[in-house]
């Protein structure tokens, strides 16, 4: 009776592997089964490799991070925006438990991905100003060691801007995938995947609250890389952790695709050779 109930229990168990497999199959193959929504080319700065990647190669899985930026508080992911989204409007006098609806959980929605446009270089922008600012500060007063080490420390975070930050903003979001198109026609530069906005609450000091949203995630920000294009990947060097990086420009591109589910997968990678001296 004993054999009989662990061999039942083997099986309903191999049922639920294999049926999940199946539907997880499945839903990969309805993703990709008609014309591609989305197809666009980003670089290691926009996809990060895992943390010790090339230190441990007895892991034969790889997947890459998509990192996306944006403000803590863009201005138009104000209290309008995330009505449109569905949050609970909000006015200047919140109650506890307004906030806590606010709160309780992550809307999805279809968000607007900038790829090396004007949100990346407004940002740029404002780096070299703050590195023409400290510079200045510092030309002033030769003597001050603390301003000459800011001055440095902003040269570094201007550097690590030019090279190796991503450059994938978040630049609007929506409830409608078609509308957001219409809005940002050009694929080469504007990606639509879907992620998770949040809402966040703050109170002035004239005791008034206003909200503001921000990207919680993409709901889907890890990519699998398909063995066939694992060998740039192998001949890679790890980069680590907390390591310098404004000196490593990006080794690898990758174009995505998004289908059905807007949910991406990689159908090319090429290797990017950097000039010599």
């Amino acid at each position: 009776m004993i054999a009989w109930s662990r061999s039942h229990t083997w099986m309903a168990g191999l049922a639920i592997i294999l049926l999940t497999n199946a539907v997880a199959l499945g839903s990969v193959a309805w993703n990709r089964s008609a014309e591609v929504a989305d197809i666009i080319s980003l670089t290691e700065r926009e996809l990060s490799m895992p943390y010790r990647w090339g230190l441990n190669r007895e892991n034969s899985g790889i997947s890459l991070r998509i990192r996306v930026r944006s403000d803590h508080s863009p201005g138009w992911l104000g209290k309008e925006k995330l009505v449109e989204l569905g949050f609970p409007a909000i006015g200047t006098v919140a109650t506890s438990e307004s906030r806590r609806q606010l709160r309780r959980l992550p809307r999805e929605a279809f968000v607007v991905l900038e790829q090396d446009g004007p949100a990346w270089r407004r940002k740029l922008a404002k780096q070299k100003a703050l590195y023409a600012k400290k510079q200045g500060l510092a030309r002033r007063n030769p003597d001050s060691q603390k301003l000459l080490r800011e001055a440095e420390r902003v040269k570094k975070n201007l550097m690590t801007e030019r090279t190796a930050k991503s450059r994938l903003f978040m630049v609007d979001v929506g409830t409608d995938y078609s509308s957001l198109r219409r809005r940002y026609p050009d694929k080469t530069q504007y990606l639509i995947a879907r992620g998770l906005v949040k809402a966040v609450t703050r109170r002035s000091k004239d005791g008034t609250w206003s909200v503001q949203g921000r990207l919680s995630g993409l709901s889907v920000r890890h990519i699998n890389i398909p063995l066939a294009h694992r060998e740039i990947f192998d001949k890679l060097k790890p980069v680590g952790r907390g390591r310098n990086r404004h000196n490593q420009p990006p080794r690898f591109s990758a174009t995505l695709a998004y289908g059905k589910r807007y949910e991406p997968w990689v159908v090319a990678v090429e290797k990017i050779t950097q000039p010599d001296g």
